[in-house]
């Protein structure tokens, strides 16, 4: 990891989980949002650096966007609404052609 301070913060919790044998929910989201923002981060430098990286059909910008729903679904239990398929999977939900 490029950033020692967010690797810190994440092992923190990982050592907190490990010493107590689960975390709160909230601790696990913020845990995820540190490392996302990281993610983000890196997205955006190398996003510069080699423009054609940061493209939205991109692996990267895929799990950005994959851990970004979970969180948004996780914060508001009742929202529903269209939700992207996960691309990697094989199979596809009912009515869904690949696009």
């Amino acid at each position: 990891m490029a950033q020692p301070a967010v690797a810190d913060k994440i092992a923190d919790y990982i050592n907190r989980e490990n010493q107590r044998d689960n975390l709160w929910p909230n601790q696990k989201v913020r845990c995820i949002e540190i490392f996302l923002q990281y993610l983000r981060y890196q997205h955006s430098q190398l996003t510069s650096a080699y423009p054609a990286f940061g493209d939205e059909h991109t692996g990267s910008s895929f799990v950005i966007q994959q851990i970004d729903s979970a969180l948004s679904r996780f914060r508001n239990p009742g929202l529903r609404g269209w939700a992207q398929p996960n691309l990697l999977d094989d199979e596809w939900p009912p009515g869904v052609v690949p696009g």
